[in-house]
């Protein structure tokens, strides 16, 4: 593992944190509001497009398919991510009109779960927007309680067509942010600070450190998120937040519904050199972080100096969660359409690529340590 706190580490994670502080200024944000609506209206026309390519495609039948889920259901554990990959496949790819998720034998669902499950319904919707079909998603109950406490207290039934039984409410409901569909981007600091806040309460993390996981972290997170998981009727992100006492880490998991990383990266002005590496997209989500590649409207393909791809003006953002995540000593993973991808703490890198989607959209998810104060310091 890096040394955390090496000259040259700590040189160059100051100069990103103190570059991030600037989004606290009030010019820079009002810039940074007038280009967001510039992207907005490049990344709708691009949203159509290509959600309509993706989705008139996909017509369902009639009838119902029962699909189990046993023992743990989830990303956070590596045991079960094979499962994970199985299971998201057998869903999403189900043509029938209605999906009931048997859940009986399930003795656990990890936020990454809930957030792939929930977001199925947005997932429907999108697909009714481009066809005449229309999907209904429906759940049982499991055996074991607490996997009913959990589920309703983190917001799944709400979007499962149910509506949440009192008596499985958790005691404890401080320990989760609830999952949320979002419809303003506005509400994107009442989040942040709500995630702070559980951070602040079940880590050992300082100021300091809180304050580069906020300006970092959660701002690239949200930029992305916003840019592409506009929808029809909201700008289509979640928000899943749960602190696990018994293993000691906090799992955040925020998504987007959008057209996908690889779909993304091909509609935007790099789109000619993306498309000429030829790169699965696992391996596209891996390249990435080391390179500035982005389908943002104001990505320059090259420079005047050179060919080579400079990726948004903005800078290489998946790269700046990657090397903050590493000085956090966080574990970091992104999933998105065909395509996984995930960082240790070690900064070892695993990438899958799937023959069918397995997650409508991009999803980031963070296992953030309760139990340790990371090393690096400013």
């Amino acid at each position: 593992m890096e040394n955390f706190n090496s000259v040259n580490n700590k040189r160059k994670l100051l100069k990103i944190y103190k570059h991030s502080q600037s989004r606290k200024n009030r010019k820079y944000k009002n810039r940074l509001a007038r280009k967001k609506t510039h992207d907005s209206d490049y990344f709708k026309a691009i949203f159509k497009k290509v959600a309509k390519e993706i989705h008139s495609q996909i017509i369902y039948e009639p009838g119902e398919e029962i699909i189990p889920i046993k023992t743990e259901f989830g990303l956070e554990d590596d045991s079960y991510r094979n499962d994970f990959f199985k299971l998201a496949k057998t869903i999403l790819n189900s043509r029938k009109k209605k999906i009931i998720l048997d859940i009986s034998n399930c003795k656990r669902i990890w936020p990454s779960a809930i957030t792939f499950l929930c977001s199925l319904e947005q997932w429907a919707e999108m697909n009714n927007k481009y066809n005449e079909t229309k999907r209904t998603i429906a759940s049982t109950d499991s055996l074991y309680q607490n996997v009913n406490q959990y589920l309703n207290t983190c917001g799944f039934y709400k979007y499962v067509g149910r509506q949440g039984n009192p008596t499985y409410e958790l005691q404890k409901s401080t320990d989760v942010l609830k999952i949320q569909r979002e419809h303003d981007k506005h509400l994107v600091e009442e989040r942040e600070e709500e995630i702070l806040k559980l951070l602040k309460n079940n880590t050992m993390f300082t100021d300091d450190q809180l304050e580069l996981f906020n300006s970092i972290i959660l701002t690239e997170t949200f930029n992305n998120v916003l840019e592409h998981g506009i929808v029809n009727r909201d700008e289509g992100w979640w928000l899943l937040a749960q602190v696990h006492q018994k293993h000691q880490f906090i799992s955040l998991c925020i998504a987007d519904n959008g057209i996908g990383f690889v779909n993304t990266l091909n509609s935007g002005p790099q789109a000619k050199d993306i498309k000429a590496l030829n790169l699965p997209e696992g391996n596209l989500i891996k390249y990435a972080f080391n390179e500035n590649v982005s389908g943002a409207s104001n990505a320059t393909p090259t420079t005047k100096k050179s060919k080579a791809n400079r990726g948004a003006r903005r800078g290489n953002g998946l790269g700046r969660i990657k090397d903050t995540c590493r000085n956090l000593e966080m574990e970091f993973s992104i999933i998105s359409h065909k395509g996984y991808c995930n960082v240790d703490i070690n900064e070892n890198i695993t990438t899958k690529t799937f023959d069918e989607i397995i997650f409508g959209g991009t999803m980031y998810s963070f296992i953030i340590p309760m139990n340790r104060r990371p090393a690096w310091q400013i």
